[in-house]
This record gives structure tokens, sequence and C-alpha cells, in this order.
């Protein structure tokens, strides 16, 4: 590409900090081409015609998913585990409910080469921030389970007795 080529108001993808980012040309200098990220609004300046690569073309854009469906909508890694936690009837190990997100196509690490320590400590963040109002609980030597989980099992057995004669 040369720097001819460039246009004001097209949409480029350019190499900041050795990543691809989506920006937009908004105006030509003499030795340089201000743009802004797309993702982040911020002013950017693009020195050399290397660091940009056109844009691929915009694909249509896709029906919404349905915002009531859990599996349908992105979902984030907590949002994930809790659907598994709930799902599951025994306390599970974040790698145990990795493979379960996976596996049901809840959730999978983009390219993460430990998503079960983030998730380990994504919980435990969770944990110590939101205390007895959180949505996980420790069940054990690194398991975890749901918070209303644990209290609905401690709570079923007394109502049980009561309604039996």
């Amino acid at each position: 590409m040369s720097p001819s080529d460039v246009q004001i108001g097209r949409r480029y993808l350019a190499r900041i900090m050795n990543r691809l980012t989506p920006v937009r040309i908004d105006a030509v200098a003499s030795d340089w081409w201000e743009a802004t990220q797309l993702r982040t609004g911020k002013p950017v300046r693009i020195n050399f015609v290397q660091q940009l690569v056109p844009a691929p073309p915009e694909e249509e854009p896709e029906e919404p998913a349905a915002a009531d469906d859990p599996v349908r909508r992105l979902l984030g890694q907590l949002e994930a585990a809790e659907l598994v936690l709930r799902e599951s009837d025994v306390p599970l190990t974040t790698r145990e409910m990795i493979a379960a997100m996976a596996a049901k196509g809840y959730w999978t690490s983009p390219r993460g080469k430990t998503p079960h320590a983030t998730l380990h400590a994504a919980i435990m963040r969770e944990i110590r921030k939101h205390g007895l109002t959180g949505r996980f609980r420790k069940a054990g030597r690194g398991k975890f389970t749901l918070r209303y989980h644990a209290q609905r099992a401690r709570r079923e057995p007394k109502r049980f007795r009561q309604e039996l004669p």
C-alpha cells in the first residue's frame, strides 16, 4: 500500500503496540495520518503507511440473540460458570467448569493458556467482594458451588420434616 492509497473516512486495521486495531482515518498531515480508534474512540497518529492494513468489508449484522435465552446470548466467564454450577448437583473445580462450559457451548477461552486459573481468581475475587450476598461459595479445597444451592439444601430437609405427620 502506498501513501496515496490511504483515504480519509475509510476504515483500516492499524498496527498499534503490535496489535491490529480498527481505526478510521480522520485527517492527513504532512508526514502522518490522524485517526480514531473505533473501539475506544481515542485519537491516534499513524506515522507509516506500513502500519495500515485495509479492513475487511463489513459483514451484515446478524439478528440479535434473544436476551432471555442464556445459551444464545454472549456470556462472560463468570456467567457461564454460574450456569454450569446451576445445572450441576455437586461442587465443581474450575477445570471441570471450563470443560463443561466448552462442551455446552456457553463460553470458550479466546486464546488463554490457563482459563481455569483466571476463573478461580475471578470467583475468589467475587467471594471476597460480595461475601454472603455473592453468587459463589467455596465447597471444599478447589471446589465451588452456588451460594443459593447450599442454602436451599440446608433448608429443604427442615421443611419436609414439618410437612410429614
